[in-house]
């Protein structure tokens, strides 16, 4: 590595947060809650904090200090700090800093170069992956929760009311009505935003599709033999369903198959996440497995077969939360130390510079 290149990470590794050794949070496999966000006023940031309490998204522990959320989008990631500072890094333009106008509670992904930031007071923001700021998305006032692929929306409030929206680059249109459906508290959308899964607060599973063309939604129909779900993923091919038992469950998307047991996560799952046809899971031991292709697997390289059995990511121990990019095979893990590691396909901006071949490396930060 040359004398450049050294100052450069280590005047990064400056800017992060170590997270304190003694933070070693543990959650119940699968956990999930609302994520509602907290009442809080726009001003001064310097008092900034992240929601730290819960596990906000599929079972993620939020460290106490250091990086608190971390989110991939198209060729990008981002990192939410517990000083309530966000840093994107990807493709194109390098480490950008932004520091929101009020407190947020939590990030989402943006299809496409960007990420979406649901601020406590409920008002929802984004990056566009081009200005150092975070600007104010109209029309989502309230949200506690928000999916988002291609120009579909779904947002959830406080109470989990689900809204379909559809984005039109300058504001958000009401989409269809979903007030048929009972309370959530998650929900997530297929990589064409074309159809989408919601969580009850009771365990059931729910699917509806989302036409942002003639503003319709389908109606919601339950997933049979799901009961007790905490989380969902959704691949192009398969959809995934986390279980209170740390268990996970897949059938075909858009199909009416009974779901059936996903072999080779045994041990106990605490979080899946996935985007097209690589999937990935968190462990309740901190390690992480996934399955696809052999660059989502953290095997390095550019092609290769597409394996439907997980397989651990090697190097990746104690991680307290998991993301997968939004177009290619890659993936990264927060541990509980406050670091980033990636993994995946060479050249797409968002693994670290240390990565030989798209094996696992730290991201610094």
């Amino acid at each position: 590595m040359s004398l450049g290149r050294f100052s450069l990470l280590a005047a990064l590794a400056m800017v992060a947060v170590a997270c304190d050794s003694k933070t070693n949070a543990t959650t119940t496999p699968g956990a999930d809650t609302a994520g509602a966000a907290d009442t809080a006023s726009s001003g001064d940031t310097s008092s900034a904090k992240p929601d730290t309490g819960g596990t906000p998204a599929g079972g993620e522990v939020i460290p106490t200090s250091g990086v608190a959320q971390l989110r991939l989008s198209h060729q990008q990631g981002c990192v939410l700090k517990v000083s309530g500072e966000v840093l994107c890094w990807g493709n194109g333009f390098g480490i950008r800093k932004l520091t929101p106008s009020s407190p947020i509670a939590r990030i989402e992904h943006k299809h496409g170069k960007g990420a979406v930031v649901i601020y406590k007071n409920g008002d929802v923001g984004y990056f566009d992956g081009y200005d150092d700021k975070l600007a104010l998305q109209k029309g989502l006032q309230g949200s506690a929760r928000v999916a988002y692929q291609n120009a579909a929306l779904v947002s959830l409030d406080a109470a989990g009311t689900a809204k379909a929206w559809y984005d039109n680059s300058t504001d958000v249109q009401a989409v269809g009505d979903l007030s048929a459906l009972p309370p959530l508290i998650s929900v997530g959308l297929d990589s064409e935003g074309k159809r989408a899964l919601g969580v009850t607060k009771t365990g059931k599973v729910y699917t509806w599709t989302i036409d942002v063309g003639t503003k319709k939604t389908g109606a919601a129909t339950e997933i049979a033999g799901i009961s007790n779900a905490t989380q969902v993923s959704l691949g192009s091919q398969d959809f995934f369903a986390l279980l209170a038992d740390g268990s996970v469950v897949s059938w075909p998307n858009g199909s009416s198959d009974a779901p059936k047991a996903v072999a080779g996560l045994e041990g106990g799952v605490a979080e899946i996440r996935g985007y097209s046809n690589c999937n990935c899971a968190r462990m309740t031991n901190g390690t992480v497995r996934c399955w696809g292709p052999l660059q989502c697997q953290g095997a390095g390289g550019n092609g290769g077969d597409v394996s439907k059995t997980p397989v651990e990511v090697p190097g990746i121990k104690d991680a307290v939360s998991i993301a997968v990019e939004h177009s290619s095979a890659i993936g990264c893990a927060l541990t509980k130390d406050g670091v980033v590691w990636c993994w995946g396909q060479p050249g797409q901006g968002v693994l670290g510079p240390d990565s030989v071949d798209g094996k696992p490396a730290v991201v610094a930060l």
